[in-house]
């Protein structure tokens, strides 16, 4: 296996995590990700961890976003429908499935930490995302930390500053990192103004303060990219200061405030539900089900099929 390694640029080192950076990475110089892989990888990968989504490439709201069903389709043919038509793939927890991404993971983060060593990682989580060329990603927000590793093809990144309630209201944070509500945000036209713009390439990482909203569009290439969501200590607080003033907001609102995570009254808060909720187990998140009315069809010119008794749930979700 050949060994994969980072290299963030000296300035930024100890801004790492705080600000969005463009490092540099060796994935793309790798066999990993070239198509007889990908393929190999869909067709062992479990389906509940394989989602495939679709959007008109024009669109730039929720109108045409759609959940795809993957049922008989094998992983030639599905990269071959990615390559012609107009569709997302997520191969979730591909670190947990193949030994090959963990090793890969473990390599890049141990390459990272030593040159920032103030990003002490308690676990990685990676997936591999497929798009296909000039497709626009939806305006959401993450709880977790999370970078992106371009392989091949490439994006326009556009970043938004992190938390601002402008763009993801405290409420919506807060059912995000509770994990009642995806996270996907309303495209608002007057927030453009906020954002800045990263263009990444094959061999470029783009990482970015936790929960900075973001939406990004495809070159005109086929794409391939390597995700990564990993946790510190610091990014547990901040996540569980939204998931503790979400517990306030629906048991106790007096004690419901707005989320500072440096502040006093924040850290109080925390500390109390952290309490409670050792007393008292929260229930786990329902699990989300997704629904379709369309399946991978390569005999179709978009790749589609319209299910006449639909909706049906999605493979991924059965």
């Amino acid at each position: 296996m050949v060994e994969v390694t980072v290299q963030v640029p000296e300035n930024d080192r100890e801004y790492f995590g705080t600000k969005p950076i463009i490092s540099k990475h060796t994935l793309h110089k790798t066999l990993h990700f070239d198509d007889s892989e990908l393929i190999e990888i869909m067709d062992n990968i479990p389906r509940s961890n394989l989602r495939v989504w679709s959007q008109d490439r024009e669109v730039r709201d929720f109108s045409s976003y759609m959940y795809v069903d993957t049922t008989g389709i094998r992983g030639k043919d599905l990269l071959d429908c990615v390559k012609r038509g107009e569709f997302w793939v997520n191969l979730q927890r591909v670190d947990k499935f193949f030994d090959q991404y963990k090793k890969l993971s473990s390599q890049l983060y141990e390459s990272l930490t030593a040159q920032c060593p103030h990003l002490e990682v308690a676990f990685v989580h990676s997936y591999i995302l497929l798009s296909s060329a000039n497709m626009y990603f939806q305006l959401h927000v993450d709880s977790y930390e999370n970078m992106f590793w371009c392989v091949r093809g490439g994006k326009d990144f556009y970043l938004y500053p992190p938390s601002d309630k402008r763009v993801a209201p405290q409420e919506f944070m807060e059912d995000i990192c509770a994990g009642v509500r995806e996270d996907f945000l309303p495209h608002v036209e007057e927030n453009q103004s906020l954002r800045k713009k990263f263009r990444v390439v094959p061999g470029d990482l783009l990482s970015w303060p936790q929960h900075s909203p973001h939406e990004f569009v495809n070159n005109d290439q086929f794409n391939v990219g390597l995700g990564t969501f990993h946790e510190t200590r610091d990014s547990v607080k901040r996540i569980l200061n939204y998931q503790s003033s979400r517990y306030f907001r629906e048991n106790l609102p007096f004690l419901r405030g707005r989320v500072d995570h440096d502040s006093l009254s924040m850290t109080f808060r925390r500390t109390l539900y952290r309490g409670i909720r050792k007393i008292r187990r929260p229930p786990a998140p329902q699990k989300v089900d997704f629904w379709t009315n369309y399946r991978l069809d390569p005999e179709q010119p978009n790749c589609m099929a319209k299910i006449e008794d639909g909706p049906v749930l999605a493979e991924c979700s059965r």
